[in-house]
């Protein structure tokens, strides 16, 4: 297994590395509260009756950013015989200093074998080499093993988005969750 700077990603890469979604069985519940001039959020994991799957189109726009990105030199590839197995496109964020994860996968036979944990931890590591203050994310309140396994290498939930994809989002079941891996000097 070798962790490399990629050059390019394409639609057919993706493809060999599999779908490009996820299944759960929890999702974050989101309650947003107004009285009397107090906002407060409540983000509760509830168990869901049958499991959420989401798998996401291929979309031609979404390889030409990341095609624009990696060649800024933040975004890596885990290779096993040449095959690429992992992918992380991040692209640096000059104005606030951060790194931000646009695509973060690990082929599904590839998973529950630590290589989604090394690559995330040499893009901490890149991204703390340049100083960049943090490493950020997006991803969706239904997506509980992301999160989990985002968790687990140190970020925390930052934020929260209830029509960052559309004007009904909570309706629709889907809302984004903003997480934070801030990095020590």
């Amino acid at each position: 297994m070798e962790i490399r700077e990629l050059e390019s990603f394409s639609i057919e890469e993706q493809k060999i590395l599999g779908s490009f979604g996820y299944i759960s069985s929890y999702k974050y519940e989101v309650n947003k509260e107004e009285i009397f001039g107090r906002i407060s959020f409540c983000v509760d994991r509830i168990s869901l009756e049958s499991p959420y799957i989401k798998i996401y189109q291929e979309e031609h726009e979404d390889y030409e950013r990341y095609n624009r990105i990696i060649p800024l030199g933040f975004s890596k590839g885990v290779f096993l015989n040449n095959d690429l197995i992992a992918v992380a496109i991040c692209e640096p964020i000059d104005w606030n200093n951060t790194l931000n994860i646009w695509n973060f996968q690990v082929n599904e036979k590839h998973r529950k074998m630590k290589i989604g944990k090394a690559l995330m931890e040499n893009i901490i590591e890149l991204a703390r080499s340049k100083g960049f203050r943090a490493v950020v994310l997006e991803t969706q309140n239904t997506n509980v093993p992301a999160i989990e396994f985002y968790k687990k290498c140190g970020f925390e939930l930052e934020g929260i988005d209830l029509s960052y994809y559309s004007n009904n989002d909570a309706e629709s079941g889907e809302i984004a969750f903003f997480m934070k891996r801030k990095l020590k000097k």
